[in-house]
This record gives C-alpha cells, structure tokens and sequence, in this order.
C-alpha cells in the first residue's frame, strides 16, 4: 500500500517535524526534522516502535541510505537497530563557530531525493517498506512526499513501487471500468 504525506519538514527542530503511523497502529513510527542551528544544520529522521532502517553507522553517527526507486528493501538490508531518538542523519553540516564549514555528509546533501528502507518487527518475522524523502539544497528543511509497505511478511518491497497485489487491483479496477465504458456506449 502507498500513502502519500506531502509533508514540508521544517528548519525549527520538533516544532516542525513530520511524524507519522506507517502500520496503521495508532503510534508514531517516523519522526522527520530539520534545524537549522548555525553551527551544526541538519536534516534527520528517526523510526520507534522496534522500526530499523537501512542505513551506516559512521564517525558515531546513524546515517539513513539514500536508495534509488525500484531498489530492493528486505532481508539482505544493512539495518540500522532502532533507538528512541531521532537519530538517522540525511544531510548534514557541521560549522566552526567563526562560521567555516568544517565537514559536511549523508546521502541527501544539496536537494536530493530518495528513498529510506525500512523493516517492521512482526515477532519473528519482518514488514519491509519505503518512506520517499526530499532535503532542500538548504540541508535544513525537506519534505516527506509518500511512504509504502508490504502487507505479506518476509517480502521485500521496491522502494516506490506499490505492492504487487495493489498493482492488481488497480488493473482489475482499469478493466472493469474499460468493459463498463464499452458496454454503456453500446446501450
């Protein structure tokens, strides 16, 4: 199932952050915030609930993977293990406090697009999905356009591409109103 969000993510920390409920529990699952402190601007997203994303770990800090459409999520993931913080970097930069940059990094840096993978614990077994995310060239602010998950456990997804079975639905939906168009233009 696709949804889509079209959520801006802010530069004011969690006054702006997009949350949202990808299982349809009722509890947030992703948090997306921008800050645009001026020694440390960032955009990063965090998943709760037990949700890991693909992702590295570098430097000490949690890094969300910027995956191209189509791309595979499921078992051979890299996970990153949830944390209760908003955590998983997107773009980053890291100034001095005489205003030079000193580094910068993340998969979305200067107006990327893409998408995170991710898995939801299901007792022994695992839901994959995709959140599709934009970061502004700014690295401060963003938007969340749409997320999709698998409803069959174990089964990967491709990141923004509905499910196979609401593919079919779609289809069955096309060729119905197809026949029905026809028939109604015979009568």
């Amino acid at each position: 199932t696709v949804t889509g969000v079209g959520d801006p993510i802010l530069n004011n920390g969690p006054v702006g952050a997009v949350t949202f409920d990808v299982d349809g529990d009722t509890i947030v699952d992703f948090e997306f915030q921008g800050d645009n402190d001026p020694v440390y601007p960032f955009v990063r997203a965090g998943a709760r609930n037990g949700i890991e994303v693909i992702g590295r770990t570098f430097a000490g800090y949690n890094y969300a993977s910027r995956l191209a459409s189509g791309a595979s999520v499921g078992a051979g993931g890299a996970f990153l293990a949830a944390g209760p913080a908003v955590d998983k970097l997107l773009a980053f930069q890291y100034f001095s406090t005489t205003g030079g940059l000193l580094s910068e990094g993340g998969d979305w840096l200067n107006g990327e697009t893409g998408f995170i993978g991710f898995r939801i614990p299901d007792g022994a077994d695992f839901n994959y999905g995709w959140v599709e995310v934009t970061v502004n060239p700014d690295n401060t602010t963003g938007m969340v356009i749409a997320y999709g998950i698998e409803s069959d456990v174990n089964t990967p997804i491709a990141a923004g591409v509905p499910e196979p079975n609401s593919l079919a639905c779609l289809a069955m939906g096309a060729a119905g109103l197809l026949g029905w168009r026809q028939r109604r233009k015979r009568v």
